[in-house]
């Protein structure tokens, strides 16, 4: 009997030592896995976009870099060429195609096709001014027309019906930032010249501020920067000799 029992004894517990080895494996399995998702996660978060606060932090180095570079953008990726057009106190106030109130005091702008929150550049042929604009709604529905301005773009470069030319630009690597100088000269940016931008809370205000530092002569640039959800941007200012760096 005693014999007996001392079997069972060590039985039970080989059993209790056999259950704890293999949970402490299947710990330290889940743990491995976790860190390695962790690492995962942190590669794939480095190689993305700046998000809306990276503009006043530097933290990203692999967008903000230890050096600048600003480089002009020397072709767009979309061009089109055409008539435009402008709406502005019947459709105040109005509901727009992207679910946005139409807003003509806003620098924005509605395309047949391009999707929304693209910024183009809109420059009159006849007197060659430019103006930036965010496409927030569809249209023209006139055969021949392809943009309809707000009323505050269409005053700032003249256009009532003219022929426009209408461009989007984008950098050349998603670890540059773009950018626009005060003549709305694209360029791309990166270094530490983003820490430095401020952060503006939607297109219009970075374009009002954009313009009133402008007019004040300081050398500023207007930063666009996508966000990791599709069909949004961060928007910031920056001020630095930038004129003169991109000169071309």
């Amino acid at each position: 009997m005693t014999i007996a029992h001392d079997s069972r004894k060590y039985v039970v517990k080989a059993l209790i030592f056999l259950v704890a080895l293999l949970t402490l494996l299947s710990f330290g399995y889940i743990v491995q896995a976790e860190e390695a998702r962790g690492e995962n996660e942190t590669t794939f978060a480095d190689t993305m976009t700046v998000s809306s606060e990276s503009f006043n932090s530097v933290t990203n180095e692999a967008v903000l870099g230890k050096e600048s570079k600003v480089e002009v953008i020397e072709a767009p990726v979309f061009e089109q060429t055409g008539t435009a057009s402008w709406y502005g106190n019947r459709f105040h106030g109005r509901r727009t195609a992207s679910g946005e109130r139409y807003d003509m005091h806003a620098y924005t702008a509605a395309h047949k096709s391009l999707p929304f929150g693209t910024i183009l550049r809109v420059t009159n042929l006849d007197n060659s001014k430019s103006v930036l604009v965010r496409v927030n709604d569809r249209g023209p529905f006139v055969r021949g027309r392809i943009i309809d301005l707000s009323r505050v773009a269409a005053k700032e470069i003249g256009v009532t019906l003219h022929r426009v030319k209408i461009e989007q630009f984008l950098p050349s690597s998603h670890n540059l930032a773009l950018g626009f100088r005060s003549d709305c000269l694209p360029l791309e940016i990166s270094g530490r010249m983003l820490a430095s931008a401020s952060k503006a809370d939607n297109f219009n205000e970075a374009m009002k501020t954009w313009k009133e530092q402008t007019n004040k002569g300081q050398h500023t640039f207007l930063v666009v920067q996508p966000n990791s959800e599709p069909g949004t941007s961060s928007y910031a200012i920056g001020t630095s000799p930038i004129t003169e760096i991109a000169m071309r």
